[in-house]
């Protein structure tokens, strides 16, 4: 479903097919809102960011729409992830060694890579992320999350105009629907043996899931 899709089904839960109490903008608001509490409950969009490394640069930023790392490489080589604790323990005796990381961690919006890059310029570093979803901005814009769940937007949505409205046992059945399906995909996560669920999106290329769905 498109973003107008989704409103008008919302419309028709609301019993209000034009806008009068409900704005359309708000209605959009709380579609945009349902698909982003969506994918940081059940993370289904991947992306990847790729950096130059830099001779002696030991920090690097995070995307700004990541949610969770997932994976960090350089150079082709997969890093191992620490903890701040471990890092402490590991740069006690010398603060400034350089060398080729083999490890990482997340600090607040950058990764940490140890041991210091003593890099010649050509070594990249590929952040792998769970990323949240492009805000639904014009009509014809589709969800990121997988078609079977475009349904679950529209009940949160709805939730949400029937709470405005004070049908608070109507928003409670509704929202009831939205989390009947988070669960579902949560599921359907939990039983994957691959990564293939995660909705990878290129610039130019379509979004994509293992369930064969675009």
């Amino acid at each position: 479903m498109t973003l107008s899709e989704m409103r008008t089904q919302v419309r028709a839960y609301l019993n209000e097919p034009t806008p009068n109490f409900f704005s359309n903008a708000e209605i959009n608001a709380w579609l945009n809102r349902a698909q982003e509490m969506f994918v940081r409950k059940c993370p289904v969009l991947e992306d990847v960011a790729t950096s130059d490394v830099n001779d002696g640069v030991q920090n690097y930023d995070l995307p700004g729409d990541c949610i969770k790392v997932t994976r960090v490489e350089y150079d082709e080589t997969r890093l191992q992830e620490i903890r701040v604790r471990d890092y402490d323990k590991m740069s006690a005796d010398n603060t400034s060694e350089e060398g080729t990381p083999a490890y990482y961690f997340v600090w607040n919006d950058f990764i940490r890579l140890w041991p210091i890059p003593s890099a010649d310029g050509v070594e990249k570093l590929k952040i792998h992320y769970l990323r949240t979803p492009i805000t639904m901005a014009t009509d014809g814009a589709p969800p990121e999350i997988p078609q079977d769940y475009d349904e679950a937007l529209v009940f949160y949505a709805t939730s949400r105009g029937k709470m405005k409205d004070g049908e608070f046992q109507d928003a409670q059945w509704f929202e009831g629907k939205f989390n009947e399906l988070l669960r579902d995909a949560q599921a359907r996560i939990r039983h994957k043996t691959s990564d293939r669920f995660h909705v990878v999106r290129d610039a130019d290329e379509e979004a994509t899931s293992s369930f064969g769905i675009t």
